[in-house]
């Protein structure tokens, strides 16, 4: 087993990904950037607006595994609206273009999260569910509603396909960044029918509406049953454009971006904070051999 990961580090700006393929239908608004939305490390790859039809681009460094027809993709996004198919994480592809694909999809359409099999251009959607009955994990700190992508605010999806015989299992679930990962998948799917896709293929993101903006900053593929931690030093407590909050936590990193008048609380490891605004910082790290065993932090 293998895993395979980028965050698009060092990549220049305003150009093609180094690292990335465009597969189908032709694109103009696809680039490597630095939105400075808290990205993973300065760069992303952003789907603009100006393109059409479906764009997909595949990972390259996945391409050569021979056991990568049985796959896990973890990524991290972000759009900025509420459209549907702004962000679609998309294996076992093939084909010469988006009216002749051939893959399993996994996106978010009209406020329920989806899987879908494309056969030779011809697609059928394999299995949904509510979004807003997910609310709790999808949602915006703000609000629980979900009837698409939460806008402006980073989301991770995990999509797993396994089985090259008389049964293809597919596995899903989106959450929101900061936001514990559900520990049950959200979609859990067989395919069984005559025309499922048992090939190994591309891996990689797509998008098929371009009224928004979408940024992938983290992108990680892993082959032959391996499953796909998240991002390093990242902890169970990862939070983005928090307001008046307060995290704590016994045991793992607290990482942090841009937050204002909010207190971050650990036990033992360290804490990362990028962009704070009349915050504080309180850790207890453990006794080093000077005794000492608190350090308080006020940053304003």
């Amino acid at each position: 087993m293998t895993t395979y990961t980028t965050t698009f580090s060092g990549q220049t700006t305003a150009s093609a990904p180094t690292n990335f393929t465009d597969r189908y239908d032709a694109n103009t608004d696809v680039t490597i950037e630095n939105p400075a939305l808290g990205e993973e490390d300065d760069r992303v790859l952003e789907f603009g607006t100006g393109d059409s039809g479906d764009v997909f681009y595949s990972f390259d460094d996945v391409d050569g595994d021979a056991n990568r027809d049985n796959c896990e993709v973890l990524c991290r996004f972000r759009v900025t609206g509420s459209d549907s198919r702004l962000a679609i994480v998309r294996v076992r592809a093939s084909g010469t273009s988006g009216s002749d694909k051939t893959c399993y999809d996994f996106y978010i359409n009209s406020g329920s999260i989806a899987v879908a099999r494309w056969v030779s251009g011809s697609g059928t959607v394999l299995g949904t569910v509510d979004a807003d009955g997910l609310g709790s994990t999808l949602a915006r700190t703000s609000n629980t509603s979900f009837n698409s992508f939460p806008p402006n605010q980073w989301a991770w999806a995990r999509f797993r396909v396994n089985g090259t015989g008389a049964t293809v299992t597919l596995q899903g679930k989106f959450w929101c960044d900061g936001r514990e990962e559900p520990t049950d998948w959200q979609l859990d799917i067989t395919d069984t029918a005559a025309n499922r896709i048992t090939s190994a293929g591309w891996i990689g993101l797509a998008k098929r509406i371009f009224t928004q903006t979408t940024y992938l900053d983290y992108f990680s593929v892993g082959t032959n049953g391996d499953t796909v931690s998240e991002v390093a030093g990242s902890g169970d407590i990862r939070a983005t454009h928090l307001a008046a909050e307060v995290l704590y936590d016994a045991d793992p990193d607290v990482r942090i971006t841009e937050t204002s008048a909010s207190v971050a609380y650990t036990e033992e490891d360290a804490v990362r904070a990028t962009s704070l605004s009349a915050s504080v910082l309180y850790t207890i790290a453990p006794p080093p051999s000077t005794g000492q065993s608190i350090q308080c932090i006020i940053m304003t």
